[in-house]
């Protein structure tokens, strides 16, 4: 006599699928180094690993690279970024999409202003794109950097930030501080969250032929437009580093 394989139940059938399916989701979640449903909860688990004892998270957002003549893009556009108070300054977080439903820390910064820098500056978001010219026959890179800058000093209102790819040739024997005021795109800052000396520039610039390397300078004003502040950079008045 022949005997018959018996098929699974179509109920057996969907318990096997949907145990096969929470498999394949742990399986992702530990592959991706545990990464959290959001962004928030990836925010205190980087904070956790880092030995920081992050407070309230006071500012965060998503970044949107700006369209137009640059209209640059990158692997870094939608990231999500959040910032928590954490002893005299901050914890800064950025995070990107693992598996569509999940949320790595991409990068954490403590950020605390220091003697030399006090007003330290983090990079949350870089974008860039290849750009042709119509009247030309070729193109060239163009860079978007996205920042957030931390501003501890009294009485500051407005907060400038001056950036550029200093070229490593064609720099006209130009100091990094001289070449990025003649050259620098200029950009002013916005407050991320009010009260809490956080500022977000967004600057788009191109590469110089033959490259070079990224170049900053930050500059505070107060509301009369006096400049309290300058960074260091290499050139500029006392600098000595």
């Amino acid at each position: 006599m022949k005997k018959h394989l018996r098929l699974p139940t179509q109920r057996t059938r969907l318990k096997l699928s949907a145990g096969f399916f929470v498999l394949a989701l742990i399986f992702l979640w530990l592959t991706a180094g545990a990464p959290m449903p959001l962004p928030i909860l990836a925010h205190y688990k980087a904070a956790a690993e880092y030995g920081m004892d992050a407070g309230a998270v006071v500012a965060g957002g998503t970044v949107r690279f700006q369209s137009g003549a640059a209209n640059t893009k990158g692997g870094d556009q939608g990231l999500r970024w959040r910032v928590s108070a954490c002893a005299d300054g901050y914890f800064v977080t950025t995070h990107s999409r693992v598996g569509g439903i999940f949320w790595s820390d991409e990068h954490a910064y403590p950020v605390w202003p220091f003697e030399e820098t006090p007003i330290p500056v983090v990079t949350l978001a870089w974008g860039s794109d290849y750009i042709w010219e119509e009247t030309h026959a070729d193109g060239e890179w163009q860079y978007e950097a996205v920042n957030l800058v931390y501003v501890k000093l009294p009485d500051v209102a407005r907060v400038e930030l001056i950036m550029g790819m200093y070229p490593r040739d064609g720099n006209d024997d130009l100091s990094q501080y001289d070449w990025l005021l003649a050259h620098g795109v200029s950009a002013d800052c916005i407050e991320a969250a009010p009260g809490t000396g956080l500022w977000l520039g967004q600057q788009i610039f191109p590469s110089p032929k033959g490259g070079g390397g990224s170049a900053t300078l930050v500059r505070a004003y107060d509301a009369d437009g006096t400049l309290l502040y300058e960074s260091p950079v290499p050139g500029a008045p006392g600098f000595d580093g």
